[in-house]
């Protein structure tokens, strides 16, 4: 796993996080980012907008090797326009130990990303949300592990 994971962050970085347009889609109505280096390759697969279910798969050798589902919603009708923006600048923030989504605390201006998360990168189960001006305006919640 020593490989995956930084292969992991970057590829997180480099697909929704940069604002990657969704491509080649591998179920009918998913939205597909794909990413790949070497003998590893990722794919981030989702449905929805405003309420979305999504996958994402690390593959090594083409042998899948790490996985996570997660479902997210808005809570509010009216969104701040810049969300998707601070969403992304958040998602873009993962680490070594945390390789999931963001680190907890991010803000900016009247938003505030919070994650939290339990287990290890071989079975771990968590949340995240975003505030804006106090108020909870997004959710979402994930798990997953080693294959």
């Amino acid at each position: 796993m020593e490989t995956v994971i930084p292969f992991l962050i970057k590829a997180k970085r480099n697909c929704y996080a940069a604002g990657m347009i969704p491509v080649s889609s591998t179920r009918k109505n998913s939205k597909d980012l794909h990413y790949s280096e070497g003998d590893l390759r990722y794919l981030d697969s989702y449905f929805g907008a405003e309420r979305f279910l999504g996958q994402e798969v690390v593959w090594k050798k083409n042998r899948e090797v790490w996985g996570m589902n997660y479902y997210g919603c808005l809570l509010e009708d009216a969104i701040p326009e810049d969300f998707p923006e601070f969403l992304r600048q958040a998602l873009s923030r993962l680490d070594e130990q945390n390789p999931y989504r963001g680190k907890d605390g991010y803000r900016e201006g009247d938003f505030s990303y919070h994650c939290s998360w339990t287990g290890s990168f071989e079975q771990f189960r968590g949340e995240e949300y975003v505030t804006f001006g106090g108020s909870r305006i997004y959710e979402m919640y994930f798990h997953g592990g080693i294959l």
